[in-house]
């Protein structure tokens, strides 16, 4: 992005800031983007920091370090190069650049084809939406609202004066239907189930397979916020994670092989370090 425009990101972030949040005219773009992103005294520090670093937003990353890992966003190395960025800080601006393609999408889907409601009769219809909705949230992590804000500022900062007037439009109203339909905390959400209960239910032991069992049974909580039962939520994932037990149970046998060549090898360890202590 040309360094021309990141005044436009560093306007518009103050006048969010300078937005009322009592008053008769609480339910204007601006008032409802500062009340729902910069809820907290700390947040607008994180928000000015944030800010600072737009211009790096669609820099392309460089290679990773180690073969399979994942390469950090330019946004953070420039962070860590440039203001010497404590971790905290860092990972805080690498998440916010990571997540903002995805966060665009998810906020599109929304604003542009119109395919949620607030409504609750019609919740039924909409309860895919609303479940990759919290599902996004839950992705982005705790600091998602610090992620969202970046994309605001990076949209705008790109935009014409029609798109600009288009994006506060938008994004009041994603996120005016994430806060009616009861997803800003998405990530604080715990399952109805926890390891143990379903290792029991379905007798058998721990494993991998009891995150990615966890993870369905969060979906299904999504899609299904007023119902607290959790047997409901066992039964509705049940062939799922039926299936997800028995590939780890055929995985196994290979593992136990390796576990045995590897009991071996340590029985020739030991014994030829108890001849040598003998000599």
């Amino acid at each position: 992005m040309a360094l021309s425009f990141w005044h436009k990101a560093y306007n518009q972030l103050q006048a969010f800031v300078d937005a009322k949040l009592e008053g008769p005219d609480t339910q204007n773009a601006m008032t409802i983007i500062r009340s729902i992103l910069l809820g907290k005294p700390e947040d607008g520090y994180r928000m000015w920091l944030l800010c600072a670093f737009i211009p790096w937003a669609r820099s392309a990353r460089s290679a990773a370090k180690k073969p399979g890992g994942t390469a950090p966003t330019s946004a953070k190395l420039a962070a860590h190069e440039g203001i010497k960025a404590d971790n905290h800080s860092a990972k805080l601006i690498d998440d916010a650049a990571s997540h903002l393609e995805d966060i665009i999408q998810v906020r599109k889907a929304v604003t542009e084809d119109g395919s949620m409601s607030t409504n609750p009769l019609k919740r039924k219809q909409d309860k895919v939406s609303r479940q990759e909705q919290g599902l996004s949230i839950r992705e982005w992590g705790p600091d998602w609202r610090c992620s969202v804000m970046y994309a605001i500022l990076t949209e705008i900062a790109e935009s014409t004066p029609e798109e600009h007037h288009e994006l506060l439009e938008a994004y009041p109203r994603w996120l005016s239907t994430l806060k009616d339909l009861d997803l800003l905390e998405a990530y604080q959400l715990k399952p109805l189930v926890d390891g143990r209960k379903l290792a029991k239910d379905f007798d058998t032991n721990n494993g991998p397979w009891v995150g990615k069992a966890l993870r369905l049974i969060i979906a299904w909580q999504l899609e299904n916020p007023d119902n607290l039962n959790p047997e409901a939520a066992i039964s509705e994932s049940r062939e799922t994670i039926i299936g997800l037990i028995q590939d780890e149970k055929q995985s196994r046998p290979s593992n136990a092989k390796s576990n045995g060549n590897n009991h071996e090898g340590n029985r020739k360890k030991k014994e030829k370090k108890e001849k040598k202590e003998k000599k």
